[in-house]
């Protein structure tokens, strides 16, 4: 009993270490494959819309561009429907983005930020939901 209790005080501050979560790469998706719309995809998506098809702010609410007005509603659902897989935290005292409890309407989600200031999956939930609207 004392072997796995010093064990597991040595290990403890391997797991709570806050630089492991710098190594987690950009994309911070839980089911990644499922959101990724593969390489094909996104050069379709960059012949249709362009490369800068979408921009942020500096609290990471997104902007489409060159979508059709009668799409943009569908792109912001699907949008969301991505992010909302494990790309926002909840700030607030007590909530789950994931389950809509944090704040009024979620209001108090906010995505997780890279170091260049974007939302870690916003690019990639972003060209999820272009596919959407290709022809």
């Amino acid at each position: 009993m004392k072997y796995q209790a010093l064990r597991g005080l040595l290990l403890l501050p391997i797991f709570l270490n806050p630089a492991y979560g710098e190594e987690i790469p950009d994309i911070s998706l839980r089911f990644y494959a499922q959101w990724d719309v593969g390489e094909r995809a996104r050069q379709k998506l960059n012949n249709t819309f362009g490369p800068q098809r979408v921009s942020f702010d500096p609290k990471g609410n997104v902007t489409p561009h060159y979508l059709p007005s009668n799409q943009i509603k569908r792109w912001m659902r699907l949008y969301e429907l991505c992010m909302s897989d494990g790309c926002y935290y909840c700030d607030a005292d007590e909530g789950s983005c994931e389950t809509g409890t944090c704040g009024l309407q979620n209001a108090s989600c906010k995505p997780y930020m890279n170091s260049q200031g974007f939302p870690k999956c916003g690019s990639q939930c972003a060209d999820y939901a272009f596919t959407a609207t290709l022809p």
